[in-house]
């Protein structure tokens, strides 16, 4: 089933996907005052309510930026403590295996990997299993 947005010059037609089902969505476009942004969503008109709403999954935008985008783009993004502080460490170990292939950058990449197996191997506690 496609749903079909209407813009002034345009129509976008998107996929409804049956996994947001009951998640309040964003649809269209829209303008957010830039003091209201947090600087690694510069390209998005996403406030900061809408981001941290759709890090914890209660929202998604567009029918493309869910949990795992916004997990991705803190990766990219954010300095490591900043990313840890909002995705934190538990789920980092549970999600990474999923959110690791589509992190663009190696380095990162083999960073993660060390710390997920370090939180694995030495410290459970971090994680829930300790």
């Amino acid at each position: 089933m496609k749903a079909r947005l209407k813009y002034p010059c345009m129509t976008v037609i998107q996929p409804v996907n049956p996994r947001f089902e009951g998640i309040r969505t964003i649809d269209g476009m829209r303008w957010v005052d830039p003091r209201d942004k947090y600087p690694w969503v510069w390209d998005y008109g996403l406030s900061q309510a809408d981001f941290d709403a759709i890090l914890a999954g209660d929202l998604v935008a567009w029918g493309h930026l869910d949990r795992d985008w916004a997990a991705v783009r803190l990766i990219e993004y954010t300095p490591y403590p900043e990313m840890i502080r909002r995705i934190g460490f538990r789920a980092l170990e549970a999600n990474w295996e999923r959110w690791r292939g589509k992190v663009r950058a190696d380095e990162q990449k083999r960073g993660l990997d060390f710390v997920v197996f370090w939180l694995r191997t030495h410290r459970r506690d971090l994680i829930g299993d300790g």
